[in-house]
């Protein structure tokens, strides 16, 4: 019938980290969000991914 009902869910907690290295021109980082892997719907009753690891560096040039 296309209707859409929308359910309360209980409360959770999500647990999430950050580490990062830089020196003079060079930055690492990694980020790990959902660390324990939990289920949960966000607006729309929409499933958010599990665990989700990124990272990434950045490199500053010095044309001087």
């Amino acid at each position: 019938n296309g209707i859409s009902v929308e359910k309360s869910y209980l409360p959770f907690w999500l647990f999430d980290s950050k580490a990062m290295y830089q020196n003079k021109c060079i930055k690492f980082f990694v980020s790990v969000n959902n660390i324990f892997n939990k289920r949960y719907f966000d607006l729309g009753n929409i499933m958010q991914p599990g665990i989700w690891i990124k990272g990434g560096f950045s490199y500053k040039f010095n044309f001087n």
